[in-house]
């Protein structure tokens, strides 16, 4: 059994205890306090064009002590080293960036470090990039225009229920 206590997770095993008589002798109950992933800051990286969104987003994560942002860039190419040195659990990532589509570097690095999640802002919310944001295997598309204050509740959610929406 698993519990969580605050940060601490412990998992707990009982076990039944019998004499070489193959008597009950009653239970024998072990514990430890493990770590897991839940108790360590998610690692971000923001990619933008827009230095003022990156600056809005730098400032609203800082705020969140479960979120550590590891990198911020302007452009694909920047953003790539970042991301192959820093490995971060989750990369948000303007579907617009001034070089290229952030669809690019989505394919490129799923393949290279498929663990990442990446999350996909837009200032176009139309369904095509919603779909391909979908189709390519990101775990949130978010609407920077309206729902930019919503990013750490959103990551928080996506990981406390280990899944993509």
């Amino acid at each position: 059994t698993i519990i969580r206590i605050g940060a601490e997770v412990l998992s707990a095993r009982v076990d039944a205890v019998y004499d070489e008589n193959m008597q009950y002798q009653g239970p024998s109950v072990s514990r430890e306090i493990i770590t897991d992933k839940f108790s360590q800051k998610q690692k971000v990286v923001l990619v933008d064009q827009a230095d003022l969104v990156r600056a809005q987003l730098q400032e609203l994560l800082s705020e969140s002590t479960d979120i550590e942002i590891v990198g911020a860039a302007a452009d694909i190419k920047e953003a790539r080293e970042i991301i192959l040195t820093a490995k971060p659990d989750m990369v948000i990532l303007d579907i617009k960036a001034s070089d290229q589509l952030g669809f690019e570097i989505l394919r490129e690095l799923k393949k290279q470090l498929p663990d990442i999640r990446f999350m996909i802002l837009s200032n176009y919310p139309y369904f095509i990039y919603q779909k391909g944001s979908s189709d390519f295997g990101t775990c949130s598309f978010v609407n920077k225009t309206t729902d930019l204050k919503k990013i750490p509740e959103i990551i928080r959610k996506l990981r406390s229920h280990n899944k993509e929406f």
